[in-house]
């Protein structure tokens, strides 16, 4: 019995030292988001502002993608987009790509929460949403 238990314990380690020679012999795996594209269709955010409805316009980023999603192409999602730059307050970054979609970064979780909850009515407002 007591041989059947050394032979046992003997195929786990060498199972785990060729485990882990594996593991120290492979290469590690990368990961990297190298593209994220969206297309809001025209109107879907749903938003028409007062003074567009009164200018037949509906809102700035009403119909901005229209060109896009007729021929089948998209926008980029990805963060670092280059834009119109808002600081609120000190430790909040806003930047508003070109369709009108605001990246925030702050200092802290706090911060950055803070930035999400200013500029989510101002998107409402003009009509873009953080979504798209």
């Amino acid at each position: 019995m007591r041989s059947r238990a050394t032979a046992h314990a003997r195929t786990l380690l060498a199972a785990a030292t060729l485990g882990l020679a594996a593991l120290a012999s492979s290469n590690v795996a990368q990961a990297a988001v190298k593209q994220a594209e969206t297309v809001l269709p025209p109107g879907q955010s749903g938003f028409v502002s007062a003074a567009g409805l009164a200018e037949g316009t509906g809102s700035p980023h009403l119909t901005d993608q229209t060109s896009l999603f007729t021929s089948f192409r998209y926008k980029s999602a990805l963060f670092g987009q280059q834009g119109e730059t808002e600081m609120p307050r000190a430790g909040v970054r806003i930047v508003r790509g070109p369709y009108g979609v605001p990246s925030i970064t702050g200092a802290t979780d706090f911060d950055a929460w803070w930035g999400v909850g200013y500029a989510s009515p101002r998107s409402s407002a003009t009509g873009s949403s953080p979504t798209t």
